[in-house]
């Protein structure tokens, strides 16, 4: 390494180290704060599920707490769930303490992968730092999104920190801290050509992809922006071929966290939660705007031969600018919740902003001293800005002296492995303390049962019904149900439109003010249950039409069908008992996935799913019966768990060969 090169390593890993400090400086709080007072945060889902990894190591088949149950790999990319769950198993933290810690990192760790993005892409520090320090400092978005009437709207507003402290968001977080480093690793991969650049280039791809769904989709145009910005290179096909390539292992690597099926239900999932956001025809019109926009971009860089920052950085300005501006300036949503992608937008501002003012210092030169001097007097306001705002939004809580651990606690005591129904914060909350499965939930697009969210809109949405109510919890087999009325201490306490609907119908369990626990009694509170085939549900319900589940709720009530008790054995594996007669089906309250097997006495048995998105098995017993059900995820999780082995296989293989190939031969 020459003088100058050392030189450089030396001030970009100050340049690194201060911007690691001044983002630890603006949120310092976060590393030692177990619990938040914004408890309507979204963050409650995924230290629940931190809280289930440390209580269940190693148990990643069937997730029984959410939806009636989904596949592990559909309650959220694990990632960084895993690290959390790791984080607190060495330290000895609670999960909530762990998550705030790591995902506290991960935010100030976010400006030093622009810096270095910056820093490969431009090959300069002057370029690099102020990349890193604006996306520390600075939401350029705003303008562009809001209506700015004062100075101080912009520099009090972080919204990074906002994300990450409000609104829980740390896996994005997290990814948009990955994704720089993804695509510096595809890069030096395409540039070395080598089998641990490209497994390491996979692996980096992969990490984003696991750590946040929208993360994924940023990485993905990334990578797009990253080989168009290439694409004047004489060996440009050769280049993309390879990148392909890297992503093909990467999916590889992953596939059994994001097989097709999860793919699926994420991708119609998130079409309708937070809003409705339908992908129709029009928006292949809107993608081939982009497209030709993205051609002409290209053609004017190939001429212009312009730098590698500037072709890379536009081209994410285009792609991450059209979802934000079009939802923002015309109401048109080319993504689902495309306002979330504010951040990969700001990043692509700061990194096209930051070459922009050095391009006008180098054509200046007499600017410069006094444009550093004015950085430097503008990042100093702004640090004690963002400073302030972190003061006010890093606030600690009491979480003993709230609804959601009270509610968890009192479920987790009086009515332990019980399915609940619940709603708001208190819902997002619960398996954070308790393994009381719920009819909801912490991520509504991981959902495989879709009559789910239709009877959870219904359940609180319907008025005057406390009959109907109580039958279709039976049904869905809760055996309590929380309702918050006006007074409630929940931070969505308005979720429920008839509070008192239960009143006189339903027993009450617990009453905390405006939050009321309330028994829903049945003749039995296993999830299995005996019936007969005119019971089956045939068709697809909602709340309103009761008419097509009432012979199979009268059944559930029927004396004169036996009893079956239903018993988890582990995650993923149950046992049912029941004094059956051949014409007897069973009614698993358990969402149905091709992944589950049923087993009397060594021999299978089919399983199909009804109209409740249920299982309903053929026992085909004369008979004491005992039922093994099992879930192995089907020939999908096969074939990816084989697809993931034989990828890492033949990546060590392929290393070695090549580490082989470059050994010296020994002495005759």
């Amino acid at each position: 390494m020459n003088d100058p090169d050392r030189l450089l390593s030396w001030r970009a890993l100050a340049g690194a180290c201060v911007l690691l400090a001044l983002n630890a400086l603006i949120c310092r709080e976060l590393f030692f704060t177990e619990y938040l007072k914004h408890l309507g945060s979204i963050e409650a889902a995924y230290i629940g599920i931190s809280r289930y990894v440390l209580d269940h190591p190693f148990e990643f088949g069937w997730f029984p707490l959410w939806y009636g149950g989904i596949p592990y790999q559909n309650t959220y990319p694990p990632l960084l769930h895993l690290t959390v769950a790791a984080a607190a198993w060495v330290s000895g933290a609670s999960p909530a303490w762990a998550h705030h810690a790591v995902t506290a990192f991960l935010y100030c760790l976010g400006p030093v992968t622009v810096f270095l993005l910056a820093l490969k892409f431009s090959g300069r520090l002057s370029v690099g730092f102020p990349a890193g320090l604006a996306y520390s400092l600075v939401s350029p978005a705003i303008p562009f999104v809001e209506i700015v009437q004062s100075w101080e709207q912009i520099s009090r507003h972080p919204h990074r920190l906002d994300a990450l402290v409000v609104y829980g968001d740390g896996p994005h977080i997290a990814s948009l801290t990955l994704l720089p480093l993804a695509v510096l690793a595809l890069h030096y991969a395409l540039e070395r050509r080598k089998p641990g650049a490209i497994y390491l280039a996979a692996a980096a791809l992969a990490a984003v992809v696991l750590t946040n769904w929208l993360g994924a989709f940023s990485l993905a145009l990334a990578v797009l922006g990253y080989l168009l910005a290439r694409s004047n290179e004489p060996a440009w096909g050769r280049t993309a071929a390879l990148a392909c390539a890297v992503g093909g292992i990467a999916y590889a690597l992953a596939a059994p966290w994001i097989p097709p099926s999860t793919l699926g239900d994420i991708r119609h999932n998130a079409q309708y939660v937070v809003g409705r956001y339908p992908l129709t025809l029009h928006h292949l019109g809107y993608a081939a705007l982009i497209a030709a926009a993205a051609v002409a971009l290209r053609q004017l860089f190939r001429r212009l031969r312009a730098p590698m920052i500037v072709s890379f950085s536009a081209f994410l300005l285009l792609f991450f600018g059209s979802l934000v501006l079009a939802d923002a300036w015309l109401g048109v949503q080319l993504m689902p919740q495309p306002s979330r992608y504010r951040h990969e937008f700001e990043m692509a501002l700061c990194l096209l902003g930051a070459f922009a003012c050095v391009r006008l210092v180098d054509r200046r030169p007499v600017w410069k001293a006094c444009l550093a001097s004015a950085a430097a007097f503008l990042a100093l306001l702004q640090f004690g800005s963002y400073r302030s705002r972190a003061r006010e939004l890093i606030e600690p809580i009491d979480m003993t002296q709230t609804v959601e651990r009270s509610a968890a606690s009192w479920l987790r005591e009086n009515l332990p492995g019980a399915r609940v129904f619940i709603t708001g914060s208190t819902q997002f909350w619960l398996n954070a303390f308790t393994d009381n499965p719920q009819i909801g939930g912490g991520f509504d697009q991981g959902i495989v049962n879709r009559q789910i969210p239709i009877v959870r809109y219904g359940i609180p949405w319907t008025e005057n019904n406390g009959e109907n109510t109580a039958m279709w919890l039976r049904l869905y087999g809760a055996q309590a149900v929380v309702v918050s009325g006006p007074e409630s201490r929940d931070a969505y306490p308005h979720d429920w439109r008839d509070p008192d609907k239960f009143a006189g119908i339903l027993p009450e369990l617990r009453r905390d003010r405006g939050d009321v626990i309330y028994a829903v009694p049945q003749r039995s509170a296993s999830l299995a249950h005996a019936i007969l085939p005119q019971h089956v549900v045939k068709q697809p319900i909602d709340n309103f039409d009761p008419a097509p589940v009432r012979p199979l709720a009268a059944a559930l009530e029927d004396a004169s069908l036996p009893l079956a008790s239903f018993a988890w054995q582990s995650p993923d594996r149950a046992r049912i008992a029941a004094d059956l007669r051949r014409e007897h089906l069973l009614f698993v309250q358990i969402a149905y996935h091709p992944g589950w097997r049923a087993v009397v006495h060594g021999e299978p048995r089919a399983i199909r799913k009804d109209g409740l998105g249920f299982m309903v098995i053929e026992p085909r017993c004369q008979r004491p019966c005992e039922v093994t059900l099992t879930y192995d995820g089907g020939l999908e999780m096969q074939l990816a768990k084989l697809l993931s082995g034989l990828t890492a296989l033949g990546g060590l293989v392929w290393g070695f060969r090549a580490y082989r190939s470059r050994a010296p031969a020994p002495p005759d």
